[in-house]
């Protein structure tokens, strides 16, 4: 439970920065635009009067130069403004049709020389392959034609870009400091989210295990005396009959306690799975020997291979491979372990009956194949496999080929 209010916490933190990023790019990127339509404005028009930016004609110009974009207009010192004309900070280059006897045909702007304003001109008569655009940070351009000469506006846009960048820091941060009080609040409001999860979580587990308890009781009894009878009587098909089912629920009820989720207060501890593996297979081994079967474990060397995560789990799931493989093989079994890539790779094989073809279905609880009619189970165990690797973030498969059934765990 508590793995999955971390999650919870986690992607609804995400979704709240994917958000807010999303809002501010939308305010930013406006905003950026609007500063864009000014500067266009105005570089129309200076391109209207030839150049020059005239007091007469900067505010009052009915059916000339007017805005197309909706987001033009909304500063407080628009180009419409009448106080526009005497703190402008631009220069126009003039050229003639042959682009030769150049001339400034203005210049009102100390943060570059003349000269520079001339070099600057003809580099973007020369690169520039639009008729407006960004030079540097904060200049805006027009490149225009009016009777024969070609003409280069450049505007200082420093002064309306400010505001515009305070608005992106101020963007930023709020889109962390946003996160980081969201990712709070989720982290309080997660806990008495989950509380009642929680609490039928546990009252789930007290009442199988009690379940459990109170069963084997009975099935105990009932086991005992159908030997007593046996051992009086002689065997019959229905003593036979009756012990079967009783160690088939025998078996159900022992398995009971674990189809809980596996336990997520425990922390992850990193330990070595080749070791682990080793131990339990040489535990299981007498009982492969029982059904004269072969067990090995690939690669025979016991290279290591560390984990992180809850060693019991792990443990219980590795336990549940072998037994499966014990339950099902018809002469031999093993267990290898790999790591490529950062991942790693629990695999099984054994021989067996059952036809070529993908059988992830042995996963799904009470689904039992055709070489299990002899086999006690209800098909309760791969069922806890599948739930205990996707705990840890990772993929199981099954399939028969060529008489081999192959399980893979992938974490």
């Amino acid at each position: 439970m508590n793995k999955a209010r971390k999650r919870l916490i986690l992607f609804a933190t995400i979704s709240v920065f994917a958000l807010l990023s999303i809002l501010l790019l939308i305010i930013n990127g406006v905003n950026f635009t609007v500063v864009s339509e000014d500067g266009d404005h105005i570089t129309g028009i200076i391109a209207q009067n030839n150049g020059i930016l005239q007091q007469e004609n900067s505010f009052a110009m009915p059916g000339r130069g007017r805005r197309t974009s909706p987001f033009g207009g909304f500063g407080f010192n628009t180009p419409m403004s009448p106080d526009l004309t005497p703190s402008l900070r631009y220069f126009t280059y003039a050229l003639d049709a042959d682009r030769n006897g150049g001339e400034l045909v203005h210049y009102s702007i100390s943060a570059v020389s003349q000269d520079e304003a001339i070099s600057w001109a003809l580099s973007l008569l020369e690169k520039s392959g639009s008729e407006t655009g960004w030079t540097g940070i904060t200049y805006r351009y027009r490149i225009y034609t009016i009777k024969d000469r070609t003409f280069v506006t450049v505007v200082d846009q420093s002064r309306e870009l400010v505001p515009s960048y305070r608005i992106l820091l101020i963007s930023i941060a709020g889109l962390v400091l946003g996160t980081f009080i969201s990712a709070i609040l989720l982290t309080l409001l997660s806990r008495k989210l989950y509380r009642p999860l929680e609490e039928a979580e546990r009252k789930q587990r007290h009442f199988t295990r009690d379940v459990s308890s109170t069963f084997r009781m009975p099935l105990t009894l009932i086991e005992a005396n159908t030997e007593l009878l046996e051992r009086a009587h002689g065997e019959s098909d229905e003593t036979r009959t009756i012990l079967r089912q009783v160690r088939h629920m025998t078996d159900i009820i022992r398995q009971l306690p674990d189809q809980n989720l596996p336990d997520e207060e425990h922390a992850d501890i990193r330990f070595d799975l080749t070791s682990l593996a080793r131990r339990c297979v040489d535990s299981a081994m007498p009982s492969f020997e029982e059904r004269r079967c072969q067990i090995r474990m690939l690669p025979e060397t016991d290279t290591p291979i560390e984990i992180s995560g809850n060693g019991e789990e792990t443990a219980a799931l590795i336990r549940e491979l072998i037994e499966n493989g014990r339950k099902y093989a018809l002469s031999w079994f093993e267990i290898e372990l790999k790591e490529t890539g950062g991942r790693i790779t629990i695999e099984t094989r054994n021989d067996t009956s059952l036809p070529d073809g993908s059988l992830d279905q042995v996963f799904d609880r009470f689904t039992r194949l055709e070489n299990a009619q002899d086999v006690p189970g209800y098909g309760l165990g791969l069922a806890r496999v599948r739930e205990t690797v996707q705990l840890l973030n990772g993929r199981a498969h099954a399939k028969a080929d060529g008489g081999v059934f192959t399980l893979t765990i992938r974490l």
